[in-house]
């Protein structure tokens, strides 16, 4: 149990990296530096002697803005062409933004969704708006 500290490749440059092992639980992260990661992993460690570390703490769970934001930004240019992009972010800004923007993405259950789409649905949206919101925006919920 702790946090130790490594390169997952090595040598080549490669960044450094934390490992934490706590209460059956384990994360890592990419730190950058040697002394950085020795210094974030003593940290940690002391943290842990204390009893007040959480592996839960030390990973942030994003909102729904945040995730989408970070998805436009980074897979979809990478796989889509420019007026997909730009589909996909008019769909999250006229429809999904508004109702889940500050939701925590492990707070948006099916049911939400399916609420969510239902209601479009009853406003009067073709069913192929409707698929094409699901099918861009709700990819895995649960």
């Amino acid at each position: 149990m702790g946090a130790t500290y490594r390169q997952k490749v090595k040598g080549n440059g490669s960044p450094w990296f934390i490992f934490v092992s706590h209460k059956g639980k384990r994360i890592s992260k990419k730190i950058g530096s040697k002394s950085e990661a020795k210094e974030v992993a003593e940290k940690i460690n002391a943290k842990i002697a204390l009893n007040d570390f959480s592996i839960e703490d030390e990973k942030p769970i994003p909102t729904f803005k945040e995730y989408a934001d970070a998805w436009i930004e980074t897979t979809v240019p990478a796989t889509c062409k420019e007026s997909s992009i730009k589909d996909y972010g008019n769909i999250l800004r006229i429809h999904v933004l508004p109702v889940f923007w500050d939701m925590k993405i492990t707070d948006i259950k099916r049911g939400k969704v399916k609420d969510f789409l239902l209601d479009k649905t009853n406003k009067g949206y073709a069913g192929s708006i409707v698929t094409h919101i699901k099918k861009h925006s709700f990819r895995g919920s649960k």
